[in-house]
């Protein structure tokens, strides 16, 4: 799950002050370690998202943007265990 918000602002457009919707999203995550050495190892993760609610960014009554229906991330992680 996610959560946050999605800010959009304009120049040179009728409104250019910020606008802010709320995010949510449900989604899942796949990981995989590795051991390098003792308590150093090296993680591996792929996030996939679904946001709840889809948003639009308005200009002149035309949709200028639509948030994706799918989203993900990878990242590559150093991970130090202490004991």
């Amino acid at each position: 799950m996610a959560a946050g918000a999605e800010q959009s602002s304009g120049t040179g457009g009728v409104s250019q002050s910020p606008v802010a919707t709320p995010y949510f999203a449900l989604g899942g995550r796949l990981t995989a370690e590795l051991p390098l050495w003792r308590a150093l190892s090296l993680r591996g993760q792929a996030d996939l998202l679904v946001p709840l609610v889809r948003t639009e960014v308005m200009v002149g009554g035309a949709v200028a943007w639509l948030s994706p229906e799918v989203s993900g991330a990878l990242a590559l992680v150093l991970v130090v265990r202490f004991a």
